[in-house]
């Protein structure tokens, strides 16, 4: 290899070095938009609900199929507050009381038009029930996402409750996700 074709490969060899330096060197989102964090916290009220299909199996699990309820979020923001309903899933042990829920909710709030669409998992103990959920928006409230985890166990609600008789409502905490583009 000449002198001169070395230097070329040489060259071209550094150029790319070069290259990929720098597409290493961007950070791991640009170009990906901001979002927006709203944090909210809240309380559900319980206003009504069916049992669903109920059975238990020869080993002692409890199945529950399509159970509904009825609940009102009144919460610390206003894209949230408003009624739910929910559809239930669920399997618990009943020799361990430990199992595991899913839930299909829909949420419309009173000052928006459209609903938050989500889906909630609910991991049952004999010391209590955690949950989390994930949903997004319709209508207006297209492009959001909501994220929420509750924060105690069922507790006295303060106040009367508006839809119903139960004074018990877990209390909740999360986030609401504007995307800069919304």
């Amino acid at each position: 290899m000449t002198r001169t074709r070395r230097w070329r490969v040489a060259a071209s060899l550094v150029a790319v070095v070069a290259s990929l330096a720098a597409l290493v060197a961007l950070p791991v989102n640009a170009g990906a938009a901001s979002v927006t964090r709203i944090p909210f916290t809240g309380l559900r009220f319980a206003c009504s609900g069916t049992d669903g299909q109920v059975s238990v199996s020869g080993d002692k699990i409890l199945h529950i199929r399509n159970a509904t309820n009825h609940s009102l979020w009144v919460t610390s923001s206003p894209y949230l507050n408003g009624f739910a309903d929910n559809v239930v899933d669920a399997n618990i042990d009943l020799a361990t009381d430990i199992g595991e829920a899913r839930i299909q909710e829909s949420l419309k709030p009173t000052t928006y038009n459209g609903t938050w669409e989500s889906v909630v998992q609910l991991r049952i103990t004999p010391h209590g029930a955690e949950a989390e959920g994930v949903g997004h928006g319709t209508g207006e409230l297209t492009g959001l996402t909501i994220r929420w985890a509750k924060t105690g166990n069922y507790e006295v609600a303060p106040g009367v409750n508006p839809c119903g008789d139960s004074r018990f409502g877990p209390t909740f905490a999360g986030e609401i996700l504007v995307p800069a583009s919304a």
